[in-house]
């Protein structure tokens, strides 16, 4: 994948609005929203999220929130509910939990909430140029940039010596997916005339800066974690006009290039081998690409389209996705705000299937998603093989009956894997007959003892040991009225 680009020529193009939206794309977002029904919803919706916070007091926490994954009921496995800062119960059994790092992990949720904030605000600025917006959005960047530097630092297990450890979150890759909006947000208004030069380097300096350095250090490979860190480290470079920094989170070893090239295998589907992590993967690999496509490195032309066709080579009937290996398999319409993205860039009319019969009012589909959709959307009814992942997807059936069967030999998949080679899926009837139970909340005992086991799975356990990691070997595939 040879792609030339001068990271001169990025600098040069962020001197405006870049990471979601160019200056020249507004007129054409605010005649969309004029001229379509589903358009306006998604504006409203925008809105509503203003003016909730245009009334909302900004607080910014006095710590870092943590890992969600310890926000489970040990003996249950089902999610805590919050009682009060100090209690948190399993709604199950009643057990109540206490101190760290349960403490702390509603807390990822409200500094999620306040980048997410930073973001519709920063997009309700450029579109309408409501100062008030851009104000509120300065509150909060500046509250941040405030607190910052006193968080102490501490990774997952409450540890500040390891490349993990960061402040707002619990690890590198918190802290990267709460700042890719909040540099988006900065990026929006920093031209609102809002905020001071004084302003400008506090923001810069106290908070983007260090945020980006904390998350340089953890370099992890190939990795939909990776994915995260260079959104983060290339948006914040962007705003820095830190060289350095964009050009790692390009076409450093682990950049963007170096993650579509080496991480989406060549039937399209992302290398852990899990539908969730290939989404969650997704998602910061879309934003970035998006972020340098507006810089004008587009990116588009190489095999990430193949990430939006395979999910569709394997798709359930009922619409979800075959829950193999850690995180449940999502359905597919969960998904369409990417697929938003990927309909607009390549108009391949099977891309629009997660889109139809949606409400579309979310942000991706008001910035990037197209005017019309096609009428008629192809559905794969046929067996499918995805040959580098090691899935095959058998179909019979007609289309008010079908029968599936989906079966796992492929790859590992790396720290996210199970060993489950020959595990399958079975879908007839109108429902899922033989699940895989994929994962739960990595944080309790039950995730490594039952669902990382073989004896979880469809498949042969021998002599009550679970399989080794290993990949397995194709020979044979026939399609057929007689197969």
């Amino acid at each position: 994948m040879a792609v030339k680009f001068e990271i001169s020529d990025l600098m040069g193009a962020a001197a405006g609005p870049c990471l979601v939206l160019r200056e020249d794309d507004i007129a054409s977002i605010n005649t969309k929203a004029e001229t379509n029904v589903w358009a306006k919803g998604a504006l409203d919706v925008l809105t509503q999220q203003v003016q909730h916070w245009l009334g909302r007091k900004v607080e910014i926490p006095e710590r870092g929130g943590q890992w969600p994954h310890w926000y489970a009921c040990e003996d249950c496995g089902v999610r805590l509910e919050t009682v009060s800062p100090i209690a948190h119960k399993c709604p199950k059994c009643d057990r109540v939990y206490s101190g760290e790092p349960w403490d702390s992990v509603p807390l990822t949720a409200v500094h999620q909430e306040l980048s997410q904030a930073l973001l519709s605000l920063g997009v309700y600025y450029a579109l309408t140029g409501e100062q008030d917006a851009a104000r509120k959005a300065a509150q909060i960047l500046l509250g941040y940039a405030e607190r910052y530097p006193y968080y102490p630092i501490r990774d997952h297990n409450l540890k500040s010596d390891t490349d993990w450890a960061t402040k707002v979150s619990w690890g590198t890759l918190g802290e990267s997916v709460w700042l890719i909006p909040v540099c988006a947000g900065y990026d929006l208004i920093r031209d609102a005339g809002v905020l001071t030069p004084a302003d400008h380097q506090a923001i810069r300096e106290q908070l983007l800066r260090p945020a980006a350095r904390l998350i340089l250090k953890h370099n992890i490979g190939i990795h939909n974690i990776q994915c995260w860190h260079n959104a983060a480290i290339g948006s914040a470079g962007l705003m820095l006009r830190d060289r350095d920094l964009v050009s790692f989170a390009v076409d450093g070893d682990v950049g963007i290039l170096a993650q579509i090239k080496q991480g989406v295998l060549g039937d399209g589907f992302w290398h852990e081998g899990s539908w969730g992590y290939h989404f969650y993967g997704m998602k910061p690999l879309l934003a970035w690409t998006e972020a340098l496509r507006n810089c004008g490195l587009d990116l588009y032309d190489t095999h990430l389209k193949r990430m939006f066709d395979a999910p569709l080579q394997a798709m359930l009937p009922d619409g979800s996705l075959p829950a193999f290996h850690d995180s449940g398999g999502p359905r597919l319409k969960a998904t369409a705000p990417l697929y938003e993205i990927g309909f607009a860039r390549y108009q391949d009319p099977a891309f629009a299937w997660p889109l139809i019969g949606e409400p579309r009012d979310n942000l991706n589909a008001l910035l990037y998603g197209a005017d019309n959709l096609p009428p008629e959307v192809p559905e794969t009814e046929h067996s499918t093989h995805l040959s580098r992942a090691g899935f095959v997807y058998l179909r019979q059936g007609k289309k008010e009956d079908p029968s599936y069967l989906a079966l796992d030999y492929g790859p590992h998949g790396g720290g996210h894997g199970h060993p489950d080679k020959l595990g399958f899926i079975l879908f007839g009837a109108g429902q899922v007959l033989a699940p895989d139970p994929g994962s739960v909340a990595y944080g309790i005992p039950i995730h490594q003892k039952w669902y990382k086991q073989t004896i979880g799975h469809n498949t042969l356990l021998v002599d009550q040991k679970s399989q080794n990691p290993c990949t397995g070997q194709l020979d044979v595939l026939a399609n057929g009225k007689d197969f």
